[in-house]
C-alpha cells in the first residue's frame, strides 16, 4: 500500500457523527488534529474501529466517542473543495473519513 503522506498534496481528516451526520472536525493540519483529539488509552495515535476517543467541541468541552468506521477518498489531479478547505491542483488529494458514535 502506498504511503499516503508521501503521495498526497492535501490530506483532510474529517470526523463525523453517525447519528445526525454532524461534522465534528475537518482539518488538514495534523498538529491541530492532535490538539483537539484525545485518546482513551496509551496505544499511540493510531485510528482504528472500536477505539474510544475524546474530541473537543467548539466551546472547548470534551465529549467521548467511539470510532465505528474509517474510510479514505482519493482525488487524482482534481481541485479539492470541502467547506472552507480549498486545495490546489495536484497529483493526489485524500480525505480520511472517521465516523463516530457517542460513547456511553
Amino acid at each position: 500500500m502506498a504511503d499516503i503522506s508521501n503521495n498526497t498534496a492535501i490530506c483532510v481528516f474529517t470526523f463525523i457523527t453517525n447519528k445526525n451526520r454532524y461534522n465534528l472536525l475537518n482539518t488538514t493540519d495534523v498538529k491541530a488534529l492532535k490538539n483537539e483529539l484525545h485518546y482513551s488509552d496509551d496505544r499511540g495515535d493510531e485510528l482504528f474501529i472500536g477505539r474510544k476517543i475524546k474530541l473537543k467541541s467548539e466551546t472547548g468541552k470534551e465529549k467521548d466517542y467511539i470510532i465505528t468506521s474509517i474510510g479514505a477518498l482519493y482525488f487524482q489531479g482534481e481541485r479539492f473543495n470541502n467547506r472552507d478547505l480549498i486545495g490546489d491542483k495536484s497529483d493526489y488529494n485524500a480525505q480520511i473519513m472517521v465516523w463516530l458514535d457517542e460513547a456511553k
